[in-house]
């Protein structure tokens, strides 16, 4: 990827810092803004809440929206379950992002898979600074709707109030059998499909491939055990499909940049280092409160 699909080349695009945090209940962050950096939001879970000086924005689940430089906000966990967020900061030299974005825009799977990608290649420091820039372009590509197709239309959300009935029936029955490996014999009979064109199907009206939709289904309701109820790790692991307790904090940590227990802690309002930002973000940041 050489450039981005408007004619902006990635050398106008500089990552400063991307975080992915569980902020627990009632947490907020004072009123700011940055001079140079925008501020890209995505909520991963719960709900989010963006305060302007004119108006309040309310991001929910794969939702995002970008902040240009110098508009001031503030922003909080709205809702009693906490909300777990992604932050992304970058300079666009030449690039109006304030003329582009006015409204709170829904990931299509592009975007959810380049924002995944891109807290995946941040951790690792050896890769070329290029490869982050062509993932953040195609991210914003996505929060702008900049793509040459010029839809703008929204991936529709299939979790869990799909409206179409075989995506429905396919997950309702994935989330009644966690426990299982993926259980494509009782799925051929339900659907009447075979294996290997359910798998078609289904991934083109759920935008993801069962074996994701597997997965995406056994954190949720990994996260949901953490912090709602008082089980054990390993016996959360067990519950969602995990029989040994490594193999469930691998799957956890890589989705969510955490271990079980920092996240559980977090939900609780414990442990500094998971429920709050570094109060300053660097010299660009001005702090209004």
């Amino acid at each position: 990827m050489s450039g981005s699909r408007n004619g902006h080349p990635l050398d106008n695009l500089r990552l400063s810092r991307c975080q992915y945090r569980l902020r627990p209940p009632g947490w907020s962050y004072p009123w700011s803004y940055h001079r140079y950096e925008n501020e890209l939001y995505i909520c991963w879970s719960g709900s989010w809440l963006i305060e302007l000086r004119e108006r309040q924005l309310l991001l929910e689940k794969h939702q995002a929206f970008l902040i240009p430089p110098r508009v001031a906000h503030t922003v909080r966990v709205k809702g009693k379950s906490g909300a777990m967020v992604m932050l992304v900061h970058f300079r666009a030299r030449r690039w109006d992002l304030a003329a582009l974005t006015q409204e709170v825009v829904l990931l299509r799977r592009t975007g959810v898979l380049a924002a995944r990608r891109l807290l995946d290649l941040l951790a690792d420091g050896d890769l070329p600074d290029a490869q982050r820039r062509a993932w953040l372009a195609l991210l914003l590509a996505d929060v702008l709707r900049t793509d040459e197709s010029g839809d703008m239309t929204p991936h529709p959300q299939w979790w869990p109030e799909a409206q179409d009935p075989l995506v429905r029936r396919v997950t309702d029955h994935l989330a009644a059998n966690l426990r299982s490996p993926l259980p494509v014999a009782e799925l051929r009979a339900l659907t009447g499909y075979s294996a290997s064109r359910l798998r078609e199907v289904f991934r083109q009206r759920a935008g993801m491939s069962l074996t994701e939709a597997l997965a995406q289904l056994r954190l949720e309701e990994a996260q949901r055990l953490l912090l709602h109820s008082a089980m054990k790790v390993s016996a959360i692991a067990r519950e969602v499909g995990f029989q040994y307790p490594p193999k469930f904090h691998q799957f956890f940590r890589k989705r969510t940049g955490i271990t079980p227990r920092q996240y559980a802690l977090a939900g609780q309002g414990i442990g500094r280092t998971w429920s709050l930002w570094h109060r300053s973000g660097g010299a660009d940041e001005v702090m209004l409160d």
